[in-house]
């Protein structure tokens, strides 16, 4: 009776301690990072940025259209000197919409491509796979894309959980 009774306390006690040791979880980092940047406040902030620019260069493109209807008008009534400085003033406004564009352009892209944006990601992503693994008991979580890695059940994949700690 007592060998049963031993046996059954080292089997319960190596099965609970297997399950601790081997509870692993795999994350789909790129989709954690796509769901993220486009859901993350910092993605709302470019977007809203993005978008007055556009409205901008939307203005801007409203006052040559302006002036070019200014100009066929004085083209049409002879007026010389009101052509030449309609001229001007259209070369100028076409230059510097070009220059407006091109500078913004590159700004926008210097952001997406900041190595900040991408270290503050990182940090992020991080923190939340250690409270995601901590919190629900991981002893390991992998990448889904580590090569490494043959074959997954579903039900290991915490990319859901890791989006939801971020978005906290």
């Amino acid at each position: 009776m007592r060998k049963i009774l031993l046996i059954s306390f080292i089997l319960i006690l190596t099965n609970s301690f297997a399950d601790e040791l081997t509870k692993v979880g795999v994350v789909n980092v790129n989709e954690v990072y796509t769901r993220f940047i486009k859901e993350s406040a910092d993605a709302r902030k470019f977007d809203e940025y993005k978008k007055t620019i556009q409205e901008e260069i939307s203005k801007r493109r409203i006052e040559i259209d302006q002036i070019d209807k200014e100009l066929i008008e004085a083209r049409d009534d002879d007026n010389i000197d009101l052509v030449a400085q309609l001229e001007s003033e259209l070369q100028i406004k076409k230059i510097n919409l070009q220059e407006y564009t091109r500078y913004k352009n590159m700004e926008l892209n210097a952001r997406i491509s900041s190595d900040a944006t991408k270290n503050d990601f990182s940090k992020k992503f991080e923190e939340a796979i250690k409270r995601v693994g901590m919190q629900n008991g991981y002893s390991v979580i992998f990448q889904s894309s580590d090569p490494n890695l043959i074959w997954y059940h579903n039900d290991v994949d915490v990319t859901e959980l890791v989006i939801k700690a971020l978005m906290n």
